[in-house]
């Protein structure tokens, strides 16, 4: 091919690249990862005409829920950012994350872009030396893409569009006061920062996490755009917006190229079922439901061999009837499962607490006892270590009670968790277990996901210890 020619070619594919943003963002796609394969799924095509008439200003508001790894991040906060500088280098945005380190690897992705040497070669936009940084770059016209985090203090400046990526992660949606926390300060600062009022652009896109999440909290308002994509539809839907049309047939995937039936269904059994609906299918469950089911729960009436027992134990030193019971789960566990084979639970004062806990180790002689390294917890490790040689393994809890007992839901979903036929003490832990948080009382359900959490964290390490 002359050289004539391949110059020809190379203008018309750049006139492409410089008029469709789709091909703008399949070029990008490659700039920042050239040996991954692109998926052209419809689903960015319907993303990509959204944008456009964003950027037409034919809407204002924009929400997109969407299951996490299928581009939304890349579409909105990496790609187009560049694009929009491309087409007018002295526009301002603003994008907001959960976290400063997600929002300067997004601004440095999009920094990428506009680095690249097909960029620089098709558009006039550069960035400027006086202001390019990882949390601001600003260009020689006056624009600029500033990274933040959500309750970032952005006080002086304003933007043409302002972006908000997930602004929460799955754990912290189990935080009433960080849900509040977050649309407060959308409401109160992010909001505020719009230049233009009557033409300025607003788009939010993650996934669900809490029916109170941004997402809810923005959709009680009617003057949004809303864009709801989940993983699997669950009626015929046709999905028609601008010059995009698609039939969605019920039940079929989002990208099956990239999921398929069986990678979805594993994702239920892994997740759960509370933490699927809201994250991949967009519906979160009110967080008010039951959030155990009786039919999840297994039964035994002889118990087989374990491979490993393990106790865990939740303390308290006071005896007054309004203070919490002491309380020990014995576990045994084979095959990836988990039978509770003893409850105890009862007031004890502080050396009472001491003799209980070596005496049930003599009971079971497990392979370790599981003690909360907080409070009482750590005076008791430290006691029982002087007076036995007993294997304590220290716990200490970095989240919530309500969020430890949701990360855990998933191995009791999937039918993990079994409960003796009949026990002396199985009335009233059953009663703590399907009432939970509710409950008078929850010590119970916290030795039960004490060791629930410490055993799958301890599988995992092992796990990445193997495949070193």
């Amino acid at each position: 091919m002359s050289y004539f020619l391949e110059s020809r070619i190379q203008n018309i594919l750049n006139k492409i690249i410089k008029t469709n943003f789709k091909i703008f963002l399949q070029k990008s796609f490659y700039t920042l990862h050239p040996n991954t394969p692109f998926i052209n799924n419809w689903h960015i095509d319907l993303i990509c005409e959204y944008l456009k008439a964003l950027e037409n200003g034919e809407i204002k508001r924009l929400i997109i829920n969407m299951p996490p790894r299928y581009l939304k991040s890349f579409c909105v906060s990496v790609s187009w950012p560049a694009w929009l500088l491309a087409q007018d280098s002295s526009k301002k945005i603003i994008v907001a994350s959960h976290s400063m380190q997600l929002a300067k690897k997004l601004s440095l992705d999009c920094k990428t872009i506009i680095n690249s040497n097909w960029y620089k070669g098709i558009f006039d936009t550069a960035i400027s030396n006086k202001q390019n940084t990882k949390e601001k770059f600003c260009t020689t016209d006056h624009g600029f893409r500033i990274a933040c985090s959500i309750s970032s203090n952005i006080t002086g400046e304003g933007a043409d569009y302002l972006i908000v990526d997930d602004p929460l992660t799955p754990s912290q949606a189990f935080s009433e006061k960080k849900l509040a926390k977050v649309n407060e300060w959308f409401s109160s600062t992010f909001l505020t920062r719009l230049n233009n009022k009557k033409n300025g652009a607003i788009i939010v896109v993650m996934q669900r996490l809490n029916n109170n999440d941004l997402s809810g909290y923005l959709l009680k308002n009617k003057n949004w755009e809303y864009l709801k994509i989940p993983i699997m539809s669950e009626d015929d839907e046709a999905i028609s917006f601008k010059k995009f049309n698609y039939f969605r047939n019920k039940n079929e995937l989002l990208c099956d190229k990239r999921e398929g039936i069986k990678e979805v269904d594993f994702l239920k059994k892994e997740l759960g079922l509370h933490a699927f609906s809201a994250q991949y299918q967009q519906n979160p469950i009110s967080m008010q439901s039951q959030f155990i089911d009786k039919k999840w729960i297994q039964k035994y009436s002889n118990a087989p061999n374990f491979n490993c027992i393990y106790q865990s134990w939740d303390t308290a030193i006071k005896i007054g009837s309004a203070n919490d019971y002491s309380v020990c789960t014995s576990w045994g566990v084979t095959n990836n499962a988990y039978y509770l084979v003893d409850v105890f639970r009862k007031k004890l004062s502080y050396p009472d607490l001491k003799q209980m806990i070596v005496e049930k180790y003599n009971e079971y002689k497990p392979n370790g006892v599981i003690i909360e390294d907080k409070a009482s917890g750590q005076q008791i490790i430290q006691d029982i270590n002087c007076i036995s040689k007993i294997p304590i393994i220290k716990f200490l809890p970095e989240k919530s009670k309500l969020v430890r007992f949701m990360l855990t839901l998933n191995i009791i979903e999937a039918g993990k968790l079994y409960l003796p036929k009949d026990s002396p003490w199985l009335v009233d832990f059953e009663l703590e277990l399907f009432s939970f948080p509710e409950s008078n009382h929850d010590d119970q359900i916290d030795s039960m996901v004490q060791f629930l959490t410490w055993y799958k964290n301890f599988n995992n390490f092992n796990f990445k210890i193997r495949k070193l």
